[in-house]
Formats: structure tokens, sequence, C-alpha cells
């Protein structure tokens, strides 16, 4: 995972920044879907942040990690 936030409530979300770059195979992409499996089953929030759709609109990703966030307290 490459960014994780925790709150107040000791409540952690886990970020994982997908894109054609950082999966370059079909067991790349497994591999990832396993660890979120492994984050979820461990209690972790869990989002997966593709970057053509941050580099796209920006500003609407933001709003859906902050919805996340602000759900979570």
């Amino acid at each position: 995972y490459e960014i994780s936030i925790t709150d107040e409530q000791s409540q952690t979300l886990v970020i994982d920044l997908n894109g054609k770059i950082k999966l370059n195979s079909y067991e790349d992409y497994i591999f990832d879907v396993k660890r979120c499996e492994i984050a979820v089953d461990q209690g972790f929030g869990y989002y997966r942040l593709w970057l053509s759709n941050f580099y796209n609109n920006p500003g609407y990703e933001i709003k859906k990690l902050l919805t996340i966030l602000l759900d979570k307290s």
C-alpha cells in the first residue's frame, strides 16, 4: 500500500495506487486484489486509486477520498 491514514479511533484506511505502468501483468493485478482482501480481512478500510482517473479528474478523486475519510469519523 502506498498511503496509510489512521484516525483518532485508530481506524486505518490504506490506499493502493494503480496504473498501467504499475500493473505490468495480470499477475500484478491479482496480487493487488489479494492485498485488498487481506487489508479488509484485517479490519482496514481499502481504497484503490487509479492514477488515470486521478490525472483526468483530480477534484473528483479527492472528493471521493474525503467522503470516505469523513464517513469513517
